[in-house]
């Protein structure tokens, strides 16, 4: 009985009926969430400084990069595989504690070098406290990887809005009490500790370690490509970040990080979202392609009509959006802001077409695209930033 896990075998219906209830509670509850969630960043714009969003630009870049290694592209390999046993899930499981551990014991040791190369010595403290996050992240992929392939997106809507008012709450409290950068790593990582206990209690998937590689075999051709594109997109997403923190310093990163950071949340919260619910609805119909053809066709409509008003509406206000919500401080940001808001219009178009090519198993080629593209973006900061 622990060697066999029934198939997740869904009817057209029943995958319809789970899309829909999916649409409503992943976008609608992180939606308002994240009205929420904007209030708040404009309170901490307040209290902090460029500079402590600067530290905590680096430090996610660092974490958040590394941490995509213990995946592998394994979580959506077992969400578009049309069947899988528990095995899956503990060798998903035992693949990702261990390199994620390895990342752990990476950062312990070299935070100092990290904090030496951008010659700001608050970086080490902070990384190896923020560095936790390896581990809690290796133990909750299994959990919230269940619930996506079984399109209960419900779960994870009400999960991870649980999760975002700890943040939001923490991070504000301890940051009038005076924590600075500190404010936002101890709220991040009480709030994920307690996303983590609910995804255990929720989908009842806890961790095994397995030593089954035949079953990881049967997703790596999957997760491999699916991996290499998901570097290519952190690496384009990312380095940005990297270069102008090391090239231009940490209070120009900080003004850098907050307009990419507001830009980007309609895309987050509503196109990324709806990307999310496509892959695993158009993995469950994967066979029938009128079908398939016709949700891609609703995620884009959907898509454009929700998206296009916000980006546009935003950059009309831009200036005036600007100061009257951050203060004259972050006035520098107001060029840099209007400009990723016209290029988040077309990556949000992006993201339905990326779920299609995954369910339908075009990874590979979707990869040397990505990999063809990213090249010359590097090559562009490099020799722009500096200027």
């Amino acid at each position: 009985m622990d060697r066999v896990m029934s198939e997740l075998n869904l009817s057209n219906e029943a995958v319809a009926d789970k899309t829909r209830q999916s649409l409503l509670w992943f976008t609608i509850v992180p939606f308002t969430m994240q009205v929420l969630r904007f209030g708040i960043s404009i309170l901490l714009a307040r209290i902090l400084s460029p500079s402590d969003f600067g530290l905590i630009g680096i430090i996610s870049v660092l974490l958040y990069y590394c941490d995509s290694f213990s995946n592998f592209g394994f979580s959506k390999a077992i969400v578009q595989k049309k069947s899988i046993v528990q095995e899956h899930y503990s060798i998903f499981f035992t693949f990702n504690i261990v390199v994620s551990m390895c990342f752990f014991v990476a950062a312990q040791g070299f935070s100092g070098s990290i904090a030496s190369f951008f010659e700001t010595q608050d970086i080490a403290e902070a990384l190896q406290f923020f560095s936790f996050l390896f581990l809690i992240s290796a133990v909750a992929a299994g959990p919230l990887v269940k619930l996506k392939r079984e399109l209960n997106f419900k779960a994870i809507a009400i999960i991870q809005a649980i999760r975002m008012s700890i943040t939001m709450t923490l991070s504000l409290i301890l940051a009038l009490q005076g924590f600075a950068f500190w404010a936002i790593i101890y709220a991040m990582l009480i709030s994920h500790v307690i996303e983590l206990l609910l995804l255990l209690y929720t989908t009842r998937q806890f961790p095994r370690i397995s030593l089954e590689f035949g079953y990881l075999k049967e997703l790596f051709h999957f997760g491999l490509w699916d991996f290499i594109g998901a570097q290519c997109r952190l690496l384009s997403e990312n380095i940005d970040k990297i270069i102008i923190g090391k090239v231009l310093g940490t209070t120009s990163l900080g003004y850098y990080d907050k307009a990419y950071g507001i830009s980007r949340m309609p895309n987050d919260q509503i196109s990324v979202r709806l990307s999310l619910i496509s892959f695993s609805s158009f993995s469950r119909v994967q066979d029938d392609e009128e079908l398939l053809e016709m949700y891609f066709a609703k995620m884009m409509i959907i898509n454009s009509i929700l998206l296009f008003p916000i980006f546009l509406g935003l950059f009309w206000v831009a200036d005036s959006f600007i100061l009257a919500l951050l203060g004259a401080k972050w006035e520098p940001i107001v060029t840099c802001f209007k400009t990723l808001l016209i290029s988040y219009i077309f990556s949000s178009l992006g993201n339905p077409v990326i779920s299609l090519n995954n369910a339908a198993s075009h990874v590979k080629a979707q990869t040397l695209v990505f990999l063809i593209l990213v090249i010359p973006m590097i090559g562009g900061l490099i020799v722009a930033v500096p200027h």
